[in-house]
């Protein structure tokens, strides 16, 4: 073969290998995400490869936060749960790198901050989560819910910005019951969450108030 046939045809196969590893890169983290004990002891080896699709990169990051708050991570020696904490903080990172703005990568960090202590670490990155997925109420929900977890420890003034969150949720159809229900069940949020929804709308007051009567009467019967 000639020197001129032989360019093309190394050009060819080079980007046949370069698919089959960004390949590669988007179907482990799709492959792992289902097995909860496998994907477990493999962020205590090494952070998943985030893919290049959104796809992707979001299976990646679900692993993480689903070893982070899994019963494994508990019952793990600190050395393994610190590893796999670790590990999902780099992987957050590397979305981050390529992605900025990528409001759940932020959560993951966020969660991962929380699992080894930094509060500090993990209110800025979920006040960054939340200006960057300002409208993603799947993500304000889990954010809301990480942010009361650490609110006793880091105090209201710190989690401002979750009210954004809140008022989001109480507009939405998705995130509505949510809150209602922890308005019913969680006294201490109550004064809250009734200081925003009486910056709402009559409507949006008058919906919140059905579901919490529709809450409470699910909880009596």
């Amino acid at each position: 073969m000639s020197a001129k046939g032989l360019v093309p045809l190394v050009v060819s196969l080079a980007l046949c290998a370069g698919a089959i590893v960004a390949g590669s890169l988007e179907l482990q983290p799709l492959l792992t995400a289902g097995s909860s004990a496998g994907t477990y002891a493999a962020l205590a080896e090494a952070p998943p490869p985030a893919g290049l699709s959104i796809p992707s990169q979001q299976a990646a990051l679900r692993s993480c936060v689903e070893a982070l708050t899994s019963i494994q991570q508990q019952a793990q020696p600190r050395l393994v749960s610190d590893r796999v904490n670790a590990n999902c903080a780099s992987l957050a990172r590397d979305t981050l790198g390529a992605n900025p703005v990528h409001s759940f990568a932020w959560y993951v960090l966020a969660a991962a901050a929380v699992e080894r202590g930094d509060l500090d670490e993990s209110v800025v990155a979920l006040q960054r989560s939340q200006q960057t997925g300002q409208a993603e109420q799947w993500v304000g929900e889990i954010r809301v819910e990480l942010a009361e977890r650490i609110r006793p420890l880091v105090g209201d003034e710190a989690l401002a910005f979750i009210d954004r969150d809140l008022a989001m949720l109480v507009q939405s159809r998705s995130g509505i019951g949510a809150i209602a229900h922890r308005y019913v069940s969680q006294p201490g949020f109550r004064a809250r969450i009734t200081e925003i929804v009486e910056t709402l709308s009559e409507e949006d007051q008058a919906r919140f108030v059905g579901w919490v009567a529709s809450v409470i009467r699910s909880v009596r019967s």
